[in-house]
């Protein structure tokens, strides 16, 4: 549709052919209980706007720039856990039900996440940042929950002067995590392997709980001024650790 916008009230439905989003915005606006199977094609910008609806995910669903969820509930549908890959902006103003699914950031630009906050319909479950870009978190409320595993393996993500909580594993393979002055808190451990590198501010307060692991690329602790906790082994087998004064 190049440019032009397309209203949708009720499912949408793709079941084999070509839909070619040009730039323009898909707004759906169902609100009762929707689903939206995309048929592997992508989205330029799909914002979700119907209050009390639902739309529940039949497929992988992908937007190569914006995915706003304005009103309503985005489902990525029980026992199935489709995956969303995102090429520039998350932001969630109302319910987003992740269940054990994955959001995928892959821009080579500046990625933003506007997570509405942290607690029911504001987390994440698996988060992976491919992207060649950035990918930093914005907006109010604050903060970053992942329930499931963190993965940067490319580009750069900045926590941004927010809080993150990630339940599961932070694995650091390719590019870098910098960690800000707000807590950082990482619940099954911290791995760095590959060329990933993560920084931490000089008042950096990150406090792993599990085992930090280094097995290849950097890692540099929190400053003086910062807080430092890992609660299990340092398992440091290769790359390099470096204290920062700390």
């Amino acid at each position: 549709p190049g440019s032009n916008g397309i209203n949708v009230s009720g499912n949408w439905n793709n079941n084999g052919g070509v839909f070619s989003a040009g730039t323009g915005t898909v707004t759906l606006t169902g609100t009762g209980s929707q689903t939206l199977t995309s048929g592997a094609s992508s989205f330029y910008n799909l914002t979700q706007n119907g209050s009390g609806g639902t739309y529940t995910l039949q497929d992988a669903l992908s937007a190569t720039n914006n995915l706003t969820i304005t009103n309503g509930t985005l489902d990525t549908k029980s026992g199935f856990n489709y995956g969303i890959t995102i090429g520039s902006l998350w932001s969630n103003g109302d319910t987003f039900t992740p269940r054990s699914g994955t959001v995928t950031f892959n821009g080579s630009g500046s990625q933003l996440i506007q997570s509405g906050g942290t607690g029911t319909g504001k987390q994440f479950n698996n988060i992976v940042h491919s992207g060649s870009g950035s990918l930093g978190l914005s907006g109010v409320p604050t903060g970053l929950q992942v329930n499931g595993a963190f993965t940067n393996s490319n580009g750069t993500f900045n926590a941004t002067n927010q809080p993150v909580t990630v339940t599961g594993l932070v694995t650091v393979s390719g590019g870098a995590y910098s960690a800000t002055a707000v807590q950082q808190t990482f619940n099954s451990g911290f791995t760095i392997s590959g060329t990933g590198t993560f920084t931490g501010a000089a008042n950096s307060l990150v406090d792993i709980n599990g085992v930090l692991t280094v097995s290849a690329g950097t890692f540099t602790a929190p400053g003086s001024t910062g807080t430092f906790t890992v609660s299990s082994n340092f398992d440091h087998s290769g790359g390099t650790f470096t204290h920062n004064s700390g």
